[in-house]
């Protein structure tokens, strides 16, 4: 039986007060106060965190909230703890940037009402409900990711982003209009059950494709992906480390959701799109990030193509459930880490060289030793070798392909394009370890330290010792269809 109870949104309600509390005290503090803003944003994210992992349900039991229109099941509970150490991360590698540029306060504002509507998106049970959260992630990525005002590059990541996420908004609210239609309802759970009575037809097709087309362009996934490298690359640093790993999370966590209830009786449909989709999301992340000078720009096209890693997990969900989605739930986790501590490295490497290009990483080795080799351990990881978080998060995601028997090939796809990616990533490495030039990294923040450990630790640990987060995302997706 469904359980009624106001506080299963007490997770959300602590990050609305938390946002309207910091906008308050922007506007009281003066000068060096504003320098408490970043320990009274982290401290509301760790409330929020904490408030969300203590609704984990070892019953397994989902409480509705608000009409139907939001689950609040182990799925949504796993997300919204990813979140918040997604925040509290972000907000540790935005604040030594936002010392040099002013409207301090603006920054924590915005992160914590994306947050909010990445936190609503993952409990997400009806069309109307997923649409108002999808908007709000996305109107206030655009102004994060146009922050920096008086920087053009800036406003023409903000323009970019617009401009593709309304045409992706536009695209994806006529097919769930199509949707409404064809189940005179807006609720996904309603929809499954009138959808499941009737034949499948074309306009089933066209309306999944057109939902899939929005969600698509959330998660970077070809061909919907082209917003991510300019934006990526004008935006400030950590607006774009947030943007590779928080949004893309909230993407994945509604577009399983929605395949995984609202079109079981078109699952053979759906598993052929999205293989292909991710087939052409994979080669098209890695064959271009080759060419790319620009880290920023490099790890865009790399996180297009470990989009195409994850929706290989999602198209094994489709047969079977378990053991796909607990796998692309893993590899999140283990993307969050080796991905932020890579952008803390280029952090603190862009401080002391100037530069984001890959020039800047050259000769790393010979004064930064320490640096160099953490820098290491995230390149590897993204390129899934061992001993490190990525390679146990794509041997399960491509495991969960093979062992699926159907989709055996799609495996091996993405073991073909994790061996494209080693060259753009270990030339990262040959410059850092096999150049010239370069010298020590004298300046090293201590938020940006924090992070890269935080981090190392992380996509270490998560090898040595999956079973906790496994065993977490394997719990996690046992309900996910909210029945």
């Amino acid at each position: 039986m469904p359980v009624y109870n106001i506080t299963t949104f007490l997770p959300e309600i602590i990050l609305a007060l938390l946002g309207l509390g910091v906008l308050v005290l922007d506007l009281v503090l003066r000068g060096e106060q504003k320098r408490l803003l970043p320990a009274v944003t982290v401290v509301g994210l760790a409330a929020y965190g904490t408030a969300a992992g203590s609704l984990w349900n070892p019953a397994h039991v989902p409480a509705f909230e608000f009409w139907h229109s939001m689950l609040l099941d182990n799925y949504a509970v796993f997300f919204k703890v990813l979140f918040a150490v997604v925040g509290i991360l972000v907000v540790l590698l935005a604040t030594d940037f936002l010392r040099r540029v002013y409207a301090y306060g603006e920054f924590f504002v915005l992160l914590v009402f994306t947050l909010l509507g990445m936190s609503l998106l993952s409990g997400a049970v009806d069309l109307v409900t997923i649409y108002l959260a999808f908007e709000l992630v996305s109107l206030s990525s655009y102004v994060l990711a146009g922050y920096l005002r008086r920087d053009p590059k800036s406003n023409e990541a903000a323009l970019k982003y617009f401009l593709y996420g309304a045409s992706a908004s536009a695209v994806m609210i006529y097919g769930m209009s199509l949707l409404y239609g064809l189940g005179g309802s807006t609720n996904l759970l309603v929809l499954a059950d009138r959808l499941a009575m009737n034949p499948v037809g074309p306009m089933h097709a066209l309306a999944l494709v057109m939902v899939l087309a929005g969600l698509g362009y959330k998660v970077a996934m070809a061909p919907f992906q082209a917003w991510a490298p300019d934006v990526y690359e004008g935006a400030p640093t950590a607006v774009t480390a947030f943007l590779s790993v928080g949004p893309k999370a909230a993407g994945f966590a509604i577009l399983a959701r929605f395949l995984l209830i609202v079109a079981p009786p078109l699952v053979p449909q759906w598993q052929v799109i999205v293989a292909v989709l991710a087939t052409l999301t994979m080669f098209t992340g890695n064959l271009l990030a080759i060419r790319q000078q620009n880290v920023k720009r490099m790890l865009a096209y790399s996180s297009i193509a470990h989009a195409g890693y994850m929706l290989i997990g999602v198209v094994a969900a489709g047969s079977q459930l378990g053991f796909g989605m607990a796998a692309v739930l893993y590899y999140l986790v283990a993307y969050l880490l080796m991905n932020l501590g890579a952008f803390a490295v280029l952090m603190i490497v862009a401080h002391n060289t100037g530069t984001e290009e890959l020039e800047g990483f050259r000769g790393l080795a010979r004064g930064s030793l320490g640096l160099a080799l953490i820098m290491l351990v995230f390149l590897v990881s993204l390129t899934g070798i061992p001993p490190t978080a990525g390679f146990v998060g794509k041997l399960y995601v491509f495991g969960a392909a093979i062992s699926s028997g159907v989709w055996w090939w799609l495996g091996v796809v993405g073991i073909i394009n994790s061996a494209i990616s080693v060259y753009y990533y270990m030339n990262i490495a040959r410059l850092m370890f096999f150049c010239e030039g370069g010298g020590e990294t004298t300046r090293q923040p201590v938020e940006f330290s924090l992070v890269m450990w935080v981090c190392l630790v992380g996509t270490l640990v998560l090898c040595l010792v999956p079973a906790p987060i496994l065993n977490a995302a394997a719990e996690a997706t046992m309900l996910v269809m909210g029945r």
